[in-house]
């Protein structure tokens, strides 16, 4: 899949062209787009965790994490599930778990994918 394609599917433009304004240092939108894939990966496995361990106020509190990393990069399928998640009560969780996993997972490894393809030609995301 072409770096524009999984930008328009995954990641907002428009929110990664602000991100990169803000600095003049060309490998600011580098190290920002690294920053968010480790945030991002460093919750998203603690998410699965509870959700299988049907801990719902702990998979709410990773979930909070994913959707303001996700929100900050222009993430907002990401984000979206992040919110599913965070919005959805006990019971929901519970009998919809398996495809609230599969929809959390699918966008996380696309995000994931867009991110780092981003990362590639940071310069790029530039207006």
């Amino acid at each position: 899949m072409s770096l524009a394609l999984l930008i328009v599917e995954y990641l907002d433009r428009d929110v990664l062209a602000e991100v990169a304004a803000t600095s003049n240092r060309p490998e600011f939108i580098a190290e920002m787009l690294d920053y968010a894939i480790k945030d991002i990966e460093r919750s998203a496995e603690p998410l699965m965790v509870a959700i299988a361990h049907e801990r719902w106020n702990e998979s709410r509190a990773w979930a909070h994490a994913i959707k303001g990393a996700a929100d900050q990069i222009g993430a907002f399928r990401l984000k979206s599930a992040a919110i599913a998640i965070m919005q959805a009560d006990s019971s929901n969780l519970r009998d919809s778990r398996s495809r609230i996993i599969a929809e959390f997972s699918s966008a996380y490894a696309g995000t994931l994918g867009a991110l780092r393809d981003a990362g590639r030609d940071p310069l790029a995301l530039r207006r």
